[in-house]
């Protein structure tokens, strides 16, 4: 099974890569057309290359160094938080485009947010909903090697649907 998550990760990892690139280079190339939608895409394009460099390819590394973790708690927080940052931006990145696209065709004539407000909204966003992460992983010592996983594994049952409640149930519907 091993060899089966490493081959999917390389081929995630270079399609990502490789679809992002080309998307990037795209949108270098229409920069100087100042269009609403190519700078809304640029973001997503630079949230998804992201999730690859953040997410996909430290995962590969654990793949093969094993389950120890060797290089310390700053970087087993660092790890966490770019990883649930990286894949957080991608999908919040949607959102501004969503609403942009919403509003164009609910209200073409009404004043436009502007792009980069929109695509602020996803990236603090990412952020800030990941700053737990930085306090909630850490080394521990567990059968004789260092590893670094959530501390909310120590917790009780409660404890953990009361921050899942929290943090999920707080999301109102948007009105437009």
């Amino acid at each position: 099974m091993r060899d089966v998550r490493v081959f999917s990760l390389w081929v995630l990892a270079f399609l990502g890569l490789f679809g992002n690139g080309m998307m990037l280079v795209w949108l270098w190339a229409h920069r100087k057309r100042r269009i609403r939608i190519v700078r809304l895409f640029g973001n997503l394009a630079i949230a998804d290359v992201l999730v690859t460099l953040c997410g996909t390819l430290p995962l590969l590394a654990l793949e093969y160094l094993g389950t120890e973790w060797r290089v310390g708690e700053i970087l087993c927080k660092i790890f966490y938080f770019l990883l649930g940052f990286s894949s957080c931006s991608s999908n919040y990145m949607m959102v501004p485009i969503a609403f942009d696209r919403c509003r164009a065709v609910k209200r073409p004539l009404a004043l436009r947010i502007k792009v980069f407000r929109l695509t602020a909204f996803g990236w603090v966003t990412a952020f800030l909903l990941n700053l737990p992460s930085i306090v909630l992983y850490r080394e521990v010592n567990e059968d004789r090697q260092t590893v670094c996983r959530s501390v909310m594994f120590d917790w009780s049952p409660i404890y953990i649907r009361v921050m899942i409640t929290c943090m999920v149930g707080n999301s109102k519907p948007l009105r437009l």
